[in-house]
């Protein structure tokens, strides 16, 4: 069953990134440029899933491996290195600003969050505020940029200048779990999903106050429809759910797995 949410999960990424590419001008790719597949000479390990692309400059493109961050300016034709500075190479997230791409989050599995702003060739650490330095998640505000959120193994964090200083959001409803992902709603900023080892939770003020959506079923992943934000995705120990509400409520969608 886990191998068949991942399955499903990444598909749907796919559209998400599909229709990501439609709003920012990107040309869609033909059906027939998808009949074959050629390996990349990404010498790094293996690739997590974490993909980030220049929203301005498509053809440029960054990849967390088990040895650090790989960038590629040639759509994938050939990488490099994008490491230094960055303590811990295990980056578990991966944010461009969407306004200037030169700027990039990572976060790490004990290192913490850091900031590049010259499109990963240096790093620096930005944990002041962070009470624990595993960050899972790590999100921009589509509207205000200076404004991100963490996800770490003490709960959510935001910081509202770029990652200089960080303030927990948990107090209210959403204790101090482990988030091990953070998506935000790309037309209502003000609208995050947290999913944490208690569950998935919601909030629809900035992380101020969070309400429990989806109970304790092994969630592991969320996406969202980036064109009805109102439509959710999650990947469970339980199979995959869909929430049509913004997470109000969920219906599982298993027909025709096998395990």
């Amino acid at each position: 069953m886990k191998q068949s949410v991942r399955f499903v999960l990444i598909l749907v990424l796919c559209l998400a990134l599909s229709l990501s590419s439609v709003l920012v001008g990107v040309p869609a790719t033909h059906a027939a440029d998808t009949d074959t597949w050629t390996q990349l000479p990404l010498y790094g390990g293996s690739v997590s899933i974490i993909l980030a692309i220049d929203p301005l400059t498509p053809t440029t493109l960054y990849v967390s491996t088990e040895r650090g961050i790989f960038r590629s300016i040639d759509s994938g034709d050939t990488w490099t290195a994008v490491n230094t500075s960055l303590a811990n190479q295990y980056v578990r997230s991966l944010e461009i600003d969407p306004k200037a791409p030169t700027t990039l989050y990572a976060g790490t599995s004990f290192g913490g969050a850091f900031r590049s702003v010259n499109s990963g060739t240096t790093w620096t650490a930005v944990n002041t505020g962070l009470a624990n330095k595993v960050v899972g998640s790590v999100v921009i505000d589509p509207v205000t940029l200076t404004t991100l959120y963490a996800g770490t193994d003490s709960g959510v964090f935001r910081s509202v200048n770029s990652g200089t200083t960080w303030t927990a959001v948990n107090t209210q409803g959403l204790a101090a779990w482990q988030v091990m992902g953070l998506t935000i709603d790309p037309k209502t900023p003000t609208t995050l999903y947290a999913v944490t080892n208690g569950g998935l939770f919601r909030s629809t003020n900035s992380g101020e106050h969070w309400t429990l959506g989806l109970p304790r079923v092994g969630a592991s992943s969320l996406i969202i429809n980036p064109l009805t934000p109102t439509t959710l995705y999650a990947g469970t120990g339980a199979g995959v759910f869909r929430s049509t509400d913004s997470g109000d409520t969920w219906t599982a969608v298993n027909t025709g797995f096998t395990n």
